[in-house]
């Protein structure tokens, strides 16, 4: 029997599950936070995924892979997904793969005829980036007036992501494409995730990708 395969986004503010089906199809769902409120990702990842297997008619029995993304992103939320996605990969036999929060949002604008840079909220004044000219090349970028911090963006691109959304004033008024906050182009899709985890290599353990060290610190790492 052919087996399915989830996807599970939980790097950003809005929690994402996806399913892909042995003949192409897919279905996902988004848990997108009220302003003002905190992301759901604990108690809405594994709910949102069993109605979304119920409505493709399939069990968790039915999976065969587990994807996730492995950050940049929100600190808690990395370690929500790759926990979450770790339980249900043991439980059915598989081990999960990992996908990069940022080069899953550039698998997104892929079809587009232009470059693209992919930019995720890391809060403190820096953003999490990537570019589809350079995608190997993640790095956490700090915001500041006194530089053009956009310097090094692959001319005439198209900014995605919520980083791009909080900054577009700039980033247009800087000649790039910044699409309105309710395209789908700035949102990380888990149907993505599963796309870009299948070059996660086979047998490898998922790891968090932070970029920074998190914000919160063991007492016996910090200094005296």
């Amino acid at each position: 029997m052919s087996l399915l395969t989830v996807g599970i986004d939980t790097s950003t503010f809005e929690t994402g599950v996806g399913v892909v089906l042995p003949d192409g199809r897919a279905l996902e769902r988004f848990d997108i936070p009220q302003p003002g409120t905190r992301p759901a990702h604990s108690s809405a990842t594994l709910r949102m995924l069993e109605q979304a297997l119920s409505d493709v008619g399939a069990g968790f029995d039915e999976i065969g892979r587990v994807a996730v993304t492995v950050g940049p992103g929100s600190f808690t939320g990395i370690r929500i997904g790759l926990a979450t996605a770790n339980g249900l990969a043991l439980a059915v036999g598989v081990k999960a793969q990992g996908a990069s929060s940022l080069l899953t949002l550039l698998r997104g604008a892929a079809a587009l005829q232009q470059p693209a840079v992919a930019l995720i909220d890391a809060r403190r004044g820096e953003l999490f980036v990537a570019t589809s000219t350079a995608p190997q090349d993640r790095f956490a970028l700090p915001l500041t007036e006194q530089t053009e911090w956009w310097q090094g963006f692959p001319a005439g691109a198209i900014c995605i992501g919520d980083g791009a959304i909080q900054n577009a004033d700039v980033l247009t008024a800087a000649g790039f494409t910044v699409p309105v906050p309710s395209d789908s182009l700035h949102r990380i899709s888990p149907i993505d995730v599963c796309l870009e985890a299948s070059s996660w290599p086979e047998g490898v353990d998922v790891a968090p990708e932070y970029l920074r060290r998190p914000d919160a610190v063991p007492t016996s790492e910090r200094g005296s």
